[in-house]
């Protein structure tokens, strides 16, 4: 131990790269904030070769997210209540959500696969702006429907291509992580956690 007391304690300088501080949980990976996931991929657990994927995760506890319901009901109580209700409503979401950043491998077949979705994403976006201008020009009012249509094609792309391919938190402690998202091949690695 240290005589210093601002020195790092010992357990925040473990090294969890190997794995250790990681688990598995029916089909979630549990892990320590601290731990740190290798370099391999988090779909397919195949090397990542440096290439890794920084996300910002939110969780909110259920019983909160269920709240938002009352807001169906609240207005009909009157004016003052709905306006109490979405002050209090705002301060427990901030109170209670809980943030965490996970740093994760991706190999370098599905960062093309990734990078190709998005890419086809924003084609459908930019094709709408362009069939939309096109059509007002051109006086073409079905034009403008095309450029609706691949502007809406083009959102719902996105939002698949996102939701898809992306690492979700079901749960955040003060010390753990219980994350969705990860590959079988992946997430094989890991013993079970135990209870």
């Amino acid at each position: 131990m240290s005589d210093n007391p601002y020195a790092t304690p010992l357990s925040d300088l473990e090294n969890y790269g190997d794995g250790s501080g990681i688990w598995i949980e029916k089909k979630l990976l549990v892990m320590r904030k601290k731990a740190v996931l290798p370099d391999r991929c988090y779909h397919c657990n195949a090397d990542a070769q440096g290439n890794r994927l920084k996300q910002k995760l939110l969780w909110t506890p259920p019983l909160v997210v269920l709240s938002t319901l009352l807001f169906f009901v609240v207005p009909f109580l009157g004016e003052l209540a709905f306006i109490a209700f979405t002050v209090l409503w705002l301060i427990a979401v901030l109170v209670f959500r809980k943030r965490h950043r996970i740093d994760y491998g991706i190999c370098e077949k599905h960062l093309k696969q990734r990078r190709l979705l998005y890419a086809v994403a924003w084609c459908f976006l930019i094709a709408s702006v362009v069939a939309s201008l096109v059509s007002t020009v051109l006086h073409w009012h079905v034009g403008i429907l095309v450029g609706t249509v691949l502007l809406l094609v083009g959102i719902l792309f996105a939002i698949v291509t996102r939701l898809g391919r992306t690492i979700t938190a079901r749960k955040i402690t003060a010390d753990m992580v219980w994350l969705k998202g990860f590959g079988q091949e992946f997430r094989d690695v890991y013993p079970p956690l135990e209870k």
